[in-house]
């Protein structure tokens, strides 16, 4: 492996781990309850790339190319944990409803 490659590997684990972060706790704001899960995490990606732009070494082109299909390949399954997250809640405000009644 390359020393290029290896750098570019290590930026796009970094900046990708930085992205699903921010996808979390954006997606729990209310302002962003009716943004779909999907645009939210391009949103997401696109911002935390351009705020780590400026710290690629080597081909921008290369490396943005790379971290798109990380974020489109990885955000399917951050989007799936969104969805699972958000169902296990309402089931569980549901039960708590439910035992409250009772």
């Amino acid at each position: 492996m390359s020393i290029n490659k290896f750098w570019r590997e290590q930026w796009i684990a970094k900046v990708y781990a930085s992205a699903v972060e921010l996808f979390h706790l954006s997606r729990k704001e209310p302002e962003n309850a009716e943004t779909p899960l999907s645009d939210l995490a391009r949103q997401c990606a696109n911002t935390v790339f351009a705020e780590n732009a400026g710290t690629i070494v080597g081909d921008k082109e290369v490396v943005a190319r790379a971290f798109m299909q990380k974020c489109r390949e990885g955000f399917a399954y951050e989007i799936g944990k969104a969805l699972v997250e958000d169902a296990q809640s309402s089931i569980a405000a549901h039960q708590t409803q439910e035992a409250r009644v009772s």
